[in-house]
């Protein structure tokens, strides 16, 4: 009589050890990865995070500074890959990076030049 008592009443109380998140539950993902932008150009420009088909304002920089961005990991999808959009602003050609794939702690750094079309970016 006792033993599946004692069997019932010990799966009730290991249970808790086995949460699950449900859906709308937040789950924090460590790392982050800092973002430079140094803006070579004449134009200001708006920069935007690109991932899983969202497209998500990091901010702006003005003409001829270098701005830098605190990227969390939270706020990427689960493979933390993400593509850099800058939008000129007074121009209709948006450039773009390939896609990044960041570790936590590393800095990209993205150089927009004079002429949009010989930008280039490093990750260290």
């Amino acid at each position: 009589m006792r033993a599946p008592l004692v069997l019932a009443l010990a799966v009730l109380l290991g249970s808790d050890g086995c949460h699950r998140s449900k859906p709308g539950d937040v789950v924090e993902v460590p790392g982050s990865v800092t973002v430079k932008i140094v803006n070579s150009n004449v134009l200001d420009v708006v920069i935007y995070v690109v991932h899983d088909a969202y497209r998500e304002r990091l901010g702006d920089v003005t003409a001829k500074t270098t701005r830098s961005f605190e990227l969390p990991f939270r706020r990427l999808g689960a493979g933390h890959e993400f593509v850099l959009l800058a939008d000129p602003v007074g121009s209709l050609d948006p450039i773009r990076t390939e896609t990044v794939h960041p570790l936590d702690g590393q800095v990209m750094t993205w150089t927009l030049e004079s002429d949009f079309a010989r930008s280039h970016w490093e990750i260290f």
